[in-house]
């Protein structure tokens, strides 16, 4: 079984094209993990509707707003799937998404799939081809990274298994970047990165309650920590 972990906060708009999505899935064997972080619409009223209509559906409600990095979290600790796979409640997948991923996925292997970034129906469509590359070369590596390919946990199928029994967790200490250090920890745990051309995620870049629209009072401590953490990887792989 797949674990769908979805963060949810202020998506009214977006969240049942995105819930519809993975309804729609060619693949069935997937239970999804909403995690509703003190929304102040009716995001929270719209993911209890699913959860009534559909058993494989489940609803977390945050007792304060945590941030993306702490749902993210406690979906990890409440998933009963083998694989686990991130989902931003205002983006969507293709039809194919979770069957191309689970069908492609190898042991000590990420799977990453193609993003479709759109804005205001606009289609921004970076390729990649598909392939397996040794994340060890650090010259590909850092061509995925500045694809953008290393940053987000979407668009990809993580092993469970690693996540737990190297306690790999989103640091809820972080206001940035949190992404990134959670991939950092699951990439020096596993061999290779698996890249898919065929498969589709959408990414909505409007209307995100945009972090890059929000300043940051601990910007240095952030980007300080993500340096160290970007040299340490390196250096130890």
């Amino acid at each position: 079984m797949i674990s769908i972990i979805i963060p949810v906060y202020n998506v009214e708009k977006f969240i049942r094209q995105c819930l519809d999505s993975i309804l729609s899935q060619s693949y069935k064997n997937y239970e999804v993990i909403l995690i509703d972080d003190k929304s102040k619409d009716s995001s929270l009223d719209i993911i209890r509707e699913y959860e009534t209509k559909y058993s494989n559906f489940f609803v977390i409600e945050n007792k304060k707003n945590s941030g993306p990095g702490a749902s993210r979290n406690k979906g990890i600790d409440k998933a009963k799937g083998e694989y686990i796979m991130f989902i931003d409640s205002d983006d969507y997948i293709s039809e194919n998404y979770i069957e191309n991923l689970y069908e492609n996925s190898e042991q000590n292997t990420l799977v990453i799939c193609q993003i479709l970034k759109f804005c205001k129906g606009v289609i921004k469509n970076e390729k990649i081809e598909k392939d397996a590359i040794q994340i060890y070369n650090n010259n590909e590596f850092l061509k995925l990274y500045k694809d953008g390919l290393i940053n987000s946990p979407c668009a990809r199928l993580y092993e469970k298994d690693i996540i737990i029994c190297n306690n790999i967790k989103f640091d809820e200490s972080l206001s940035l970047g949190e992404d990134l250090l959670f991939n950092f920890a699951y990439l020096s745990k596993i061999s290779q990165i698996k890249l898919l051309s065929n498969t589709y995620y959408y990414y909505r870049q409007e209307d995100k309650n945009s972090l890059s629209n929000k300043y940051f009072k601990d910007m240095f401590n952030i980007q300080k920590k993500l340096y160290e953490e970007f040299t340490k990887f390196f250096k130890e792989n």
